[in-house]
């Protein structure tokens, strides 16, 4: 059995570890409760392995927390927060919803909860058919859609948030932020599929098309698309962020070539590829992250997640070097084998990151859902 082999069935399980009554949770440790932007690429994983019951189980669990003017809650917590960090987990009454960011005073609405619903919900149609399902949530789907399409700029149909609202979280951002705005031109394109299969009218149809093209003239620097534009450009390069732009037909193939000779030549000294670089500046990182030790947990040289490893397998393969996506993906495995489980964060040594603070979480549904997905896609190209 290969490493690939041996680590698929290491991660479906890890996976399968993170279900739970009412859906896929984060991990079993620090973040055990429902965060949509983990449980989205965990449902997408458990698609892949046919664990079609609990995808549906979690987008009713979305349904039902979803706001009168159509937001998704970003969190659903179901045990007291704080003291599971700590280990101590005690499950509360009732579960709560959660819209604002959690941090800066929840003065946000987090942007990127109705993406998440909608790209996982469109996966399920595809792999299931059941229009049922689908006819029934009509009317939620189209109110997630909505809920972006009255927030964005009439002038260039690009999502402006305020501090902490979206992915990067760790991270003071302001304005036209491209990983959200990423995942809005997703959310517009898979919406497009979703009411063809369903055989609805859709008053958004041509959106996508606008979006891609205000996304390529504002974010394309000449080189990669920049991390966020508020007033002027600020040129960090979101890995996780340029890698989904490829794989989801945002960046043509000179693009995608621009992007990956970048990322050759500035990130291809780490075994595991960075969440950003260059390091983002100390007045950049967000407080608690920096009170509690953890000011280096959104990447740069010290702190490293599997996401990106992941996405950058799944883009050589994509752009036609199939040889050196299986080696990335293989380095993984090994690690993935040695450490029997995928870790949601990994030491300069490459261990899981182990601090007197912070332990890095086990199970985690994120990674294994991205990790089965790479597997998926790398086994299809054989």
């Amino acid at each position: 059995m290969s490493w690939c082999d041996n680590a698929f069935e290491i991660v479906r399980n890890e996976l399968r570890l993170c279900y739970d009554e009412f859906g896929i949770v984060a991990g079993k440790h620090h973040y055990n409760d429902y965060w949509t932007r983990d449980a989205g690429f965990g449902m997408l994983g458990a698609l892949v392995i046919g664990d079609f019951g609990i995808v549906r189980t979690h987008l009713n669990l979305l349904i039902s927390g979803q706001k009168k003017d159509g937001l998704i809650p970003f969190l659903i917590l179901q045990q007291l927060p704080i003291l599971n960090f700590f280990g101590i987990s005690i499950k509360t009454p009732i579960r709560i919803n959660k819209y604002r960011s959690h941090k800066v005073l929840f003065i946000s609405d987090v942007v990127d909860s109705n993406a998440y619903f909608v790209i996982a919900f469109a996966e399920y149609l595809r792999k299931t058919k059941d229009v049922n399902f689908g006819g029934s949530s009509w009317e939620k789907l189209e109110k997630a859609v909505a809920w972006y399409f009255k927030r964005l700029d009439k002038k260039d149909l690009l999502l402006s948030e305020g501090p902490i609202a979206g992915w990067n979280d760790g991270i003071y951002k302001t304005g036209k932020v491209f990983i959200s705005n990423v995942l809005v031109y997703k959310t517009f394109t898979d919406f497009d599929e979703i009411s063809k299969i369903l055989g609805k009218q859709n008053k958004f149809s041509g959106v996508s098309k606008k979006i891609k093209e205000s996304i390529n003239q504002k974010f394309f620097n000449g080189r990669y698309f920049s991390d966020w534009l508020n007033k002027r450009r600020f040129n960090y390069f979101d890995t996780i962020a340029n890698l989904l732009s490829i794989l989801w037909d945002l960046a043509d193939f000179s693009q995608a070539s621009s992007i990956t000779d970048y990322m050759e030549i500035n990130l291809s000294k780490y075994t595991l590829v960075p969440c950003s670089y260059p390091n983002y500046p100390r007045n950049r990182i967000e407080i608690l992250n920096r009170l509690v030790g953890m000011g280096d947990y959104w990447g740069g040289d010290s702190v490293f997640w599997p996401e990106p490893t992941i996405l950058y397998s799944m883009v050589l393969n994509k752009i036609g070097q199939e040889v050196k996506a299986r080696e990335v993906f293989e380095n993984l495995s090994k690690k993935v084998t040695v450490h029997k489980g995928i870790y949601e964060v990994y030491d300069k040594s490459l261990n899981p990151l182990k601090r007197s603070v912070y332990k890095s979480e086990y199970p985690y549904a994120r990674g294994s859902g991205l990790f089965l997905m790479c597997d998926n896609l790398l086994k299809s190209a054989d």
